[in-house]
């Protein structure tokens, strides 16, 4: 057995050296390496006028960041004393700030309605993401629109211009062939809404449709009025019996939440409440309440 040693490790000269000057150069390298930062300090320094736009940028961003969680905690708390008769059809952007909206708020109406957006009833008002029951309910008297009166069927929906009943298409169970029936939407939207459903293995709100690549106001609100959506035809994703590739497969599971889920799993044990997930560092909470709905504990 030691001669066997001896054999492997015996070396020529010219071997000896050949090692000897690759350890050298693999020495020398990470000498320069560490000693680099230290000699050209140049490159670590920044001006002071560099210094003071990044610092003015960081305080932007933190006053922007501050401003939208304050909008949305004071969502539900908004009031609008000012309310006169108005048609929300030709309502002008500073009316509707008149009327308690804010900038962002108005322009985005204006911008739905340019697009061809329309009130026909009241309730339309509640298509407006800044409008929800509450502030509906604040605004309803003064809206000069009739209230829609017919009672609809929850599966179809009246389109006065078409002056038919249109059946709403269920998305979860739909192929193309159906989304092509949908109105204003043709092969190429029809094979890019299936492709986006059948990747997430189904959608549970109607708001992931503005996560479609090139969504924009007006085709979103033209989808939301023709579609509706079965949960319970969401396809989930085991979390205790899925293998790591399953899990990193999920559109939601990119850059490493996968990873980490099935790290935590493999460390923890199998997870008892959807909740535990929360516990990852890389889930945040935005991203937890979306995986949140294609999970089961199995």
């Amino acid at each position: 057995m030691k001669t066997i040693i001896k054999e492997f490790l015996a070396f020529s000269n010219t071997e000896k050296r050949g090692i000897l000057v690759l350890f050298s150069i693999i020495l020398i390298l990470q000498i320069i390496r560490f000693a680099w930062p230290y000699f050209d300090k140049k490159m670590h320094q920044f001006s002071q006028e560099e210094l003071l736009l990044a610092n003015s940028w960081m305080q932007k961003m933190e006053q922007l960041k501050v401003q939208e969680d304050l909008e949305k905690n004071n969502f539900k708390l908004r009031t609008f004393p000012t309310c006169f008769s108005f048609d929300p059809n030709t309502l002008k952007e500073k009316e509707w700030i008149k009327l308690g909206f804010t900038e962002k708020e108005s322009k985005s109406i204006i911008k739905f309605r340019n697009k061809g957006g329309k009130f026909e009833y009241k309730e339309d008002l509640k298509k407006l993401y800044c409008i929800n029951e509450e502030v509906y309910n604040q605004l309803a008297k003064c809206v000069v629109l009739p209230e829609r009166r017919n009672s609809i069927s929850s599966n179809y929906v009246n389109f006065k211009s078409s002056k038919k009943i249109i059946k709403l298409i269920e998305i979860n169970a739909a192929d193309t062939i159906d989304l092509l029936a949908l109105r204003g939407v043709g092969k190429y939207w029809a094979k890019k809404i299936w492709f986006f459903k059948e990747r997430l293995g189904g959608i549970y709100s109607e708001e992931q449709l503005n996560e479609i690549k090139g969504m924009n106001d007006s085709m979103f609100y033209n989808l939301q009025s023709q579609i509706r959506i079965d949960t319970s035809l969401i396809i989930k994703i085991p979390l205790n019996s899925c293998t790591p590739e399953e899990l990193q497969k999920h559109p939601y599971c990119w850059y490493g939440v996968g990873k980490a889920i099935a790290n935590y799993r493999l460390k923890h044990g199998n997870f008892k409440s959807l909740n535990e997930i929360q516990n990852i560092y890389a889930v945040k909470p935005e991203i937890f309440e979306k995986l949140r709905h294609y999970f089961v504990l199995k």
